[in-house]
């Protein structure tokens, strides 16, 4: 039995494909429970049909849509980072931010976070 102070955490990013591969091998070499972190950042630009518009020119009920769909597709990507981690104890967070690196900053301290993994795009 593991303790909550053995939880490795991954941070995921949008890219599956490539997160992924970082989770497997967090999976393989960690047998401890495991914690997930996401920092989702709105996009700055909302499509509307035949272009892209900075959100201050979008009406308002475009982007409430927007950040509707995009929050779903952000819960599915998190579903399919546990469905991966099936034989494993998971905890997944996640925070909004504009920022990334101040929204890890802020899961990792409401966490408490002892052990992070993470990869840079460059690495892999």
């Amino acid at each position: 039995m593991h303790g909550m102070e053995d939880m490795i955490y991954i941070a995921v990013g949008k890219d599956y494909s490539i997160d992924k591969r970082n989770l497997m091998f967090v999976l393989q070499q960690f047998p401890g429970p495991i914690g997930i972190l996401h920092v989702h950042s709105p996009s700055k630009l909302i499509p509307i049909p035949g272009a892209r518009l900075p959100e201050k020119f979008a009406r308002a009920d475009v982007i409430e849509q927007h950040r509707r769909r995009e929050k779903e597709k952000m819960l599915k990507l998190l579903r399919n980072y546990v469905m991966l981690c099936s034989k494993q104890e998971v905890k997944v967070q996640y925070i909004t931010s504009e920022d990334t690196l101040l929204g890890l900053q802020q899961l990792v301290l409401m966490n408490q976070v002892r052990k992070l993994v993470m990869a840079s795009r460059c690495e892999l």
